[in-house]
Formats: structure tokens, C-alpha cells, sequence
């Protein structure tokens, strides 16, 4: 059994995805999905992979850091990039985790890949972005950019890119 704790950066068929590789190789597979530009949940899930038998894939979301970009809605491009990222990884099937916006990610890849996913988890889920005056305890200026993010997709997608890189330091 080798074990691994890297970070791996894959040519795949859609583009580049970097991913955080921990945990036995041969050990049951889980695929951590953090919020924009975030790997937080994943990186502490890599600090006890080998403890707890597991092999844990944290990829950055496609458009954040070095994974690349891809067209359409996330929603319909992450299962695409998992699969091949399962097919580069020669994993068949594997669980998914998801933390706050990586939740309807979650949702999405399981109901895209049935076969794939066994298993499916999730951790504080965001709400809807139109929702967002429905959370009182949410920091002003997130409340906003979820609201522009409901209204104008493409500058509250740059906002949350910017929420990402600012929760990654």
C-alpha cells in the first residue's frame, strides 16, 4: 500500500485540473468539494487520510487557481471533469463530499454519475443566492455579493473568485 500527499496538476480532455492527492492509494476513495476557491475542508480531511484508511481528492473547481476553466454551467461541467478525473485517478467509484458552495456540486455529480458516486455528504451548505437577505448572520458584503451573483451572474462570479483567493490566505 503506498501513500501519498501531493499536489498534482492533470492534463485531462476538458483542461488542466490541480488536485491534492492524499492517503492510501488502494484505500476507499472520497472526493472533498470545498466552496469557491477553497480547499480547506479538504486539506484537513488529507491531514488524517492515512489514519483513517481513506485516499482523499480535493480538486480546485475548474476556473480557480491552476485548473482551467470550462464551458457551460458549473453545475453541468464539474461531473464531466470528475469523471475524468476518476479516469485519470483509475478510481471506479468513490464517495463526495461537499462544503458550502461545494454543495450543489456535490448534488450535481451524484445525480450525473450514479455509477460513480456511492456515497454523498454534505457540510454546511450554502443557501440559494437569491436567498441570501434570508441569512442574518452572513457578513454584509457576502450578502451582497450573493445577491449581485443572483442578478449578474458574471460580476458576482468574479466577486466570488475574489471571496476565494481572499479565504484561501
Amino acid at each position: 500500500t503506498s501513500s501519498t500527499h501531493r499536489e498534482v496538476l492533470a492534463d485531462l480532455a476538458g483542461g488542466r485540473l490541480d488536485y491534492l492527492d492524499a492517503g492510501p492509494d488502494d484505500a476507499s476513495s472520497v472526493i472533498v468539494l470545498d466552496g469557491y476557491g477553497s480547499r480547506l475542508l479538504g486539506e484537513m480531511a488529507a491531514e488524517r487520510s492515512d489514519h483513517v484508511g481513506l485516499r482523499i481528492i480535493s480538486p480546485d473547481r475548474p476556473g480557480y487557481w491552476s485548473s482551467a476553466r470550462r464551458s457551460g454551467s458549473p453545475l453541468q461541467a464539474w461531473p464531466e471533469a470528475c469523471v475524468e478525473l476518476l479516469d485519470h485517478l483509475g478510481i471506479e467509484e468513490a464517495s463526495v463530499v461537499g462544503s458550502s458552495a461545494g454543495c450543489p456540486l456535490t448534488f450535481a455529480t451524484a445525480a450525473a454519475l450514479p455509477a460513480r458516486i456511492s456515497r454523498v455528504a454534505i457540510v454546511g451548505p450554502i443557501s440559494p443566492f437569491a436567498d441570501a437577505n434570508g441569512m442574518p448572520d452572513m457578513h454584509p458584503a457576502q450578502r451582497r455579493s450573493f445577491q449581485m451573483a443572483a442578478r449578474l451572474p458574471s460580476v458576482g462570479g468574479a466577486s466570488m473568485r475574489v471571496m476565494g483567493v481572499v479565504g484561501r490566505r
